[in-house]
């Protein structure tokens, strides 16, 4: 044929594609498209410092006490905690445990008494991350800590949870030296 080939006019050019493992090609076209999922980007969020609520002034922790009374927290529906930052104006360096809890503790605990959520608290429980005193650079009078955490997932209703710092050593809060906690992760939900 003397059809011409130019822009208005152009080559036929039928695509094709083999699964593995097949022994032939399939076209690709309307009837069978190529399969192909796309995952929804990931980006960043950070909560706001967040303090550590009714914490004590000059109080002494034991380990296993709870450090103030529970924080809420907003979070994205889905995602996932990367990283954990730590504004510590007492110079303590202390590991501790952030426990996260979907609802509030039936009984609101007491500043600087054990830890102890009850049978029916613990349905509530959505997994806790360990900061180690070896997370903490140490600024002569203030310390920062950074946990980075191999992905924590979440998947909240409410997108709100409560958190309990738990110590795991002996700090020392002096007045008006009250800690604060940032978190940092990934989600695929707006923001």
């Amino acid at each position: 044929s003397d059809a011409e080939v130019n822009e208005q006019h152009p080559l036929p050019i039928q695509l094709h594609w083999k699964e593995d493992g097949a022994d032939y090609y399939e076209p690709i076209d309307t009837a069978h498209p190529l399969p192909v999922s796309v995952a929804p980007a990931e980006r960043s969020f950070r909560t706001p410092w967040l303090p550590i609520e009714v914490i004590g002034d000059g109080v002494a922790y034991a380990d296993g006490e709870i450090m103030g009374t529970g924080t809420l927290m907003y979070l994205p529906r889905t995602g996932r905690i990367t990283q954990i930052l730590f504004q510590d104006k007492d110079d303590e360096g202390s590991a501790m445990d952030i426990a996260f809890f979907s609802h509030a503790l039936a009984t609101a605990p007491t500043d600087n008494s054990a830890f102890a959520p009850t049978d029916a608290d613990i349905e509530d429980y959505e997994g806790h991350i360990a900061i180690a005193s070896s997370d903490f650079s140490n600024w002569d009078v203030n310390r920062g800590g950074t946990t980075f955490v191999p992905d924590f997932e979440f998947d909240t209703i409410e997108r709100a949870w409560r958190f309990y710092v738990i110590a795991r050593g002996t700090p020392n809060i002096a007045a008006n030296n009250h800690p604060k906690i940032k978190f940092i992760g990934k989600t695929s939900e707006p923001i």
